[in-house]
């Protein structure tokens, strides 16, 4: 990710009070709640049409509520495609193939991010750019706000191993240059990263319901 997008997000981020820790069985119940306020096709069209007008709770809702939601539940995306037009800068090829995996799953951190970048440099002025921008933000937000101070350093909840990574280069840490271990614990895996005196941990949640 590009040095200036990075300090602006953690410009951003910085100001952003940790929450408590994820609490999924309220989450579950909020998100399928028909007709209340967190009902999850509510909060998808605002994030697909208005992602700037979701709130910190909306869009936590959001981001963890996906879990739960029957369109997306044990739904795979291949991304392979994706990915490698991004690694070879073809931003045009990128462009178009994250477009379409969007039309699949709205909800992916992962080709947010990789269409934030193919559009910064590739095509900024094309109008879709500043709605995968926020889109992007909004999801970021969602996860630094689960943020947990521990003994054994910060815990970020995150649903998948892509996500702990997009998140970690965000703050300002190559997880890749980290020494990793790994804990199970009930509903996921708790990833620990370790750099000297810098320690930073995820909790990747894998939900059965």
């Amino acid at each position: 990710m590009k040095k200036q997008f990075l300090l602006f997000l953690i410009l951003f981020v910085s100001v952003l009070k940790a929450q408590n820790a994820v609490d999924f069985n309220q989450i579950k119940k909020d998100v399928t709640e028909k007709e209340g306020k967190y009902e999850y096709e509510k909060l998808l069209y605002k994030f697909v049409h208005l992602p700037g007008s979701l709130d910190s709770l909306e869009a936590n809702r959001l981001y963890y509520g996906k879990e739960f939601y029957t369109a997306y539940k044990d739904k795979i995306v291949v991304i392979g495609d994706l990915t490698q037009f991004s690694r070879q800068k073809k931003y045009a090829e990128a462009i178009a193939e994250g477009e379409r995996l969007m039309k699949e799953d709205p909800v992916s951190l992962e080709i947010l991010g990789s269409l934030f970048l193919a559009y910064k440099n590739g095509d900024p002025e094309n109008k879709n750019f500043n709605l995968r921008n926020e889109q992007f933000r909004v999801l970021v937000k969602a996860i630094i706000g689960s943020q947990e101070n521990t003994e054994k350093g910060e815990l970020y909840t995150v649903t998948s191993v892509a996500d702990e990574y997009i998140i970690g280069n965000i703050l300002g840490h190559n997880l890749y240059a980290m020494r990793r271990s790994s804990d199970h614990v009930a509903n996921g895996i708790i990833d620990r990263f370790k750099l000297l005196k810098t320690k930073i941990s995820f909790l990747v949640v894998y939900l059965r319901n």
